[in-house]
């Protein structure tokens, strides 16, 4: 679509349902797919004459996520009590069931980097350092030799 404004296409991607409203009719894509990898490499497969799943190695870089716990037995709540915790649940199910597959289907060709980040709302942005904090812990080694392994010329 080289005929799109990247700040459009900015807009769009980032009018994320509750936080930012719609443009131009399009909300962000994490809305139906989350984690695009497997999606990436069936549209590689498609696109690209010749190419094979074994032609394939994918990074995925997630935006980080946090580990979350519905505490109750019973959790009859009704609708309005459970929408804050479903969408959690959603996304990040999605995430993981994404990262399931395309480590089914590539095996050691597919590596994904997703850390677990402090929970912080999007207003928050006093707390944005604790966010630099959680990146810069991350251990990279795994992800070097996995990039190391499978994109070394």
């Amino acid at each position: 679509d080289a005929q799109e404004k990247i700040v459009d296409l900015a807009l769009r991607t980032s009018a994320a349902p509750t936080y930012f409203p719609a443009y131009q009719g399009y909300v962000d894509g994490g809305v139906v797919c989350n984690d695009p990898s497997v999606l990436a490499v069936t549209e590689a497969i498609d696109h690209v004459p010749g190419l094979t799943l074994a032609d394939i190695s994918v990074l995925s870089i997630g935006t980080g996520g946090q580990i979350k716990f519905i505490d109750g037995q019973e959790m009859s709540w009704g609708g309005l009590k459970w929408l804050s915790p479903i969408v959690d649940i959603f996304m990040g199910g999605q995430a993981l069931v994404t990262d399931a597959f395309a480590g089914k289907l590539l095996g050691d060709r597919y590596s994904r980097l997703c850390t677990v980040i402090p929970s912080i709302q999007m207003d928050e942005y006093k707390r944005a350092g604790e966010l630099g904090a959680a990146a810069n812990s991350v251990d990279l080694s795994a992800t070097l030799r996995f990039l190391d392994r499978n994109f070394s010329a």
